[in-house]
C-alpha cells in the first residue's frame, strides 16, 4: 500500500467518524430526554400520591396508592378501595381534586413561561416583560379598592386576569409596526406599560 493509498484511507475514516458522531449525538441526546420524562412522570406520579395521603385526617400512602389503582384498573382487579369509608371520601371529593388542580396550574404556568422564554429568546423572561404582572395587579387592586364584588370570591382574580389581559393586548398593539412585531419594540413598550400600570 502507498503513502497516498493510506493517506485517502485516513481520511475517509475521518469522513466516517465526522458523519456518525452527529449521528451518536442525536442518539444519546434523545436517550437522555426520554430518561428525563421517564423519571419526571415517575416523580410527579409519587409526589401525587403522597400529597394526597397528606393531611388533617391520615390516609396511608399504601392505601392511596392501592384506592388510585382500584379506581384506574378496577377492571383489571388491581388494587382496591380502602375499609375507611370516611377516608375514601376524603381522597376522591376532596385531595385529589385537590392534586389534579394543582398539576393543571403547574402545567398551564410551565407553558406559558416556556412560551415567553421562547419569544424573548431569554430564559430569564417573565410576565413583567410585558406589563401583564402590573395590569393584572392594578385590576385587582382596583376591584378591591372598590369594594366589588360581582362574582363572590373570583372577583378578584377574574378582574386581575382581565386586566393582565388588556395589558398584554395594549403591549402588543403598540409594538405592532408595519405588520411585524419586533422582539425589542416589545420589549420597550412592555417596560412602559408596566411603569405606567405600577405607578397606577
Amino acid at each position: 500500500m502507498t503513502t497516498i493509498d493510506a493517506a485517502h484511507e485516513a481520511a475517509d475514516a475521518q469522513v466516517d467518524t465526522a458523519m456518525s458522531s452527529p449521528v451518536r449525538a442525536t442518539g444519546a441526546r434523545r436517550a437522555k430526554v426520554t430518561t428525563l420524562f421517564a423519571a419526571l412522570v415517575v416523580a410527579i406520579v409519587v409526589v401525587s400520591l403522597v400529597s394526597a395521603s397528606v393531611g388533617q385526617y391520615g390516609i396511608g400512602f399504601g392505601d392511596v396508592a392501592a384506592s388510585v389503582a382500584h379506581k384506574v384498573f378496577g377492571p383489571l382487579g388491581v388494587g382496591h378501595a380502602s375499609a375507611d369509608h370516611f377516608a375514601e371520601a376524603t381522597l376522591w371529593q376532596v385531595r385529589m381534586p385537590r392534586v389534579a388542580m394543582s398539576l393543571m396550574v403547574g402545567a398551564a404556568l410551565a407553558c406559558s413561561g416556556a412560551l415567553m422564554q421562547g419569544v424573548f429568546g431569554n430564559p430569564l423572561a417573565d410576565p413583567g416583560i410585558v406589563g401583564v404582572s402590573s395590569g393584572a395587579a392594578v385590576g385587582a387592586a382596583a376591584v378591591i379598592a372598590g369594594g366589588i364584588n360581582l362574582l363572590g370570591e373570583f372577583t378578584v382574580p377574574a378582574a386581575a386576569f382581565v386586566t393582565g389581559l388588556i395589558a398584554a393586548l395594549v403591549v402588543y398593539s403598540l409594538s405592532r409596526a408595519h405588520g411585524r412585531t419586533e422582539v425589542v419594540t416589545l420589549v420597550l413598550t412592555g417596560i412602559a406599560v408596566n411603569a405606567v400600570a405600577g405607578a397606577g
